[in-house]
């Protein structure tokens, strides 16, 4: 299945790096790719939920 990454909209399938987890608030799942965690880009969950 493939994921997107919440950050960048791209795909993330065979990234180095990429993550799945719940989000604290809400409980969704964020994708994060390799490339975004690197670079430290925020993200938004739908939730209003922030981070790095």
């Amino acid at each position: 299945m493939a994921k997107t990454c919440i950050t960048t909209g791209m795909n993330t399938v065979n990234e180095e790096g990429t993550v799945s987890f719940t989000c604290p608030s809400c409980k969704e799942v964020i994708t994060r790719s390799g490339f975004a965690r690197k670079n430290a880009l925020p993200y938004k969950c739908k939730c209003g939920h922030e981070g790095p």
